[in-house]
């Protein structure tokens, strides 16, 4: 969404004189630099190539202010994202062994590690789940993945759905068994047979 003092350019287009170009891809130099940008009342300027956005135009002096500030908080912003990671995994560790007493360690392990991979895309990262829900789909996941033939399904052309439910009953006596065989709101696809 483009804000009032925004408004999207072509790459094109010449730089506005005092102005630099911020590439997309760094978060936190992105953000600062439009957030102070607009805090000061200046233009920020969107620019796209085609349909896709590749950065941002903002007033030199901000940029190298939020550059500056970048390098003073690296280490500092680099420690809290280490202990937000170690409460994610501990919380995550705790909630499987709440709903999953009966996991084998090694799994345990396995989907913590998958759970916890960054940028993958995977639910264990997301907001927009609750510990618990996070929980359960990364567990249903690794199941599906490391305890049956659902990749080799995919690999087979079997569509996606379809794998799922030729691989459901598997994953919901597996979720069964871990949460140690005691219904927990875990299945899915009905109860274990």
């Amino acid at each position: 969404m483009v804000s009032k003092l925004e408004c999207l350019v072509s790459s094109k287009e010449p730089m506005p004189k005092g102005y630099q170009f911020v590439r997309r891809g760094n978060g936190y130099i992105t953000r600062n630099c439009r957030k102070q940008a607009h805090l000061e009342g200046h233009a920020v300027y969107v620019v796209t190539s085609g349909h896709t956005k590749t950065g941002i135009r903002v007033p030199t002096s901000i940029y190298l202010e939020v550059l500056e500030n970048y390098h003073k908080t690296k280490d500092a912003r680099a420690q809290d994202v280490r202990r937000k990671d170690m409460r994610l995994e501990t919380n995550l560790r705790n909630s499987i062994l709440s709903l999953f007493p009966q996991i084998p360690a090694e799994d345990l392990a396995e989907a913590i590690e998958q759970t916890m991979e960054k940028n993958s895309g995977r639910v264990g990262r997301t907001r927009k789940l609750d510990i618990a829900d996070k929980t359960r789909l990364a567990i249903r996941a690794h199941i599906r993945h490391r305890h049956t033939d659902y990749d080799k399904l995919l690999e087979q052309g079997v569509p996606r759905e379809e794998a799922r439910k030729r691989v459901g009953l598997k994953v919901d006596r597996m979720v069964w068994e871990w949460g140690g065989g005691q219904w927990r709101a875990h299945l899915q696809n009905g109860c274990p047979k």
